[in-house]
């Protein structure tokens, strides 16, 4: 009887041991051990490079929406104070294609995502 429990301890100390060998194998464990340590830093350091691209690309484009703000402000109020720009057709044809193609430019680049050059 003895001798049975004894093998039944056995077997369940290296069915213990042979699951944490196959879990190892599927992925590490990083907070088991201070051995990958490095792994680690390494990999913190490269997440954190990445949140400053990102950081730097949604700068941009914030400026670059800033900007174009700012220049349809300063077209807005040229159009308000001369109203004899509208007399003439061919003077309009800025105010045309800012209304139909500027527009669409836009949102383009607002729907597209963070760091993606135009194309």
């Amino acid at each position: 009887m003895l001798f049975w429990r004894l093998v039944l301890l056995g077997m369940l100390f290296l069915s213990l041991s042979f699951g944490q060998l196959r879990e190892n194998d599927a992925q590490q464990r990083f907070s088991r051990s201070v051995v990958n340590m490095d792994d680690m830093l390494n990999l913190e350091d490269d997440l954190v490079s990445n949140v400053e691209k990102l950081a730097e690309a949604l700068s941009r484009k914030a400026k670059t929406i800033k900007w174009g703000v700012f220049k349809m402000m300063k077209r807005r109020q040229e159009y308000k104070s001369s109203r004899e720009l509208f007399a003439n057709p061919i003077d309009t044809f800025s105010l045309i294609r800012h209304m139909q193609s500027d527009w669409l430019m836009w949102l383009k680049y607002l729907e597209m995502p963070v760091g993606q050059a135009l194309p």
